[in-house]
């Protein structure tokens, strides 16, 4: 994840499958949201997809009902 200044334009999510690196670009402002999920949430899984890297994602697991955070 790469969070950019508002000012700055937004380059489209990438995939590079012969080093399996890839990258989505975020607004700034939205990092506190990110930084909160990396602190409280486990598992967090990152998704690539070579053949439409705008689908990369990071994500949580679902919970089963009832599970408490941590």
């Amino acid at each position: 994840m790469y969070f950019l200044h508002e000012t700055s334009q937004v380059p489209q999510p990438t995939y590079v499958p012969v080093n399996k690196v890839g990258a989505i670009f975020l607004p700034f402002k939205d990092m506190p949201i990110y930084l909160d999920m990396v602190r409280n949430e486990k598992p967090i899984y990152a998704y690539l997809n070579s053949s439409k890297p705008e689908w990369n994602s990071i994500k949580t697991a679902s919970e089963p009902v009832g599970e408490e955070e941590s």
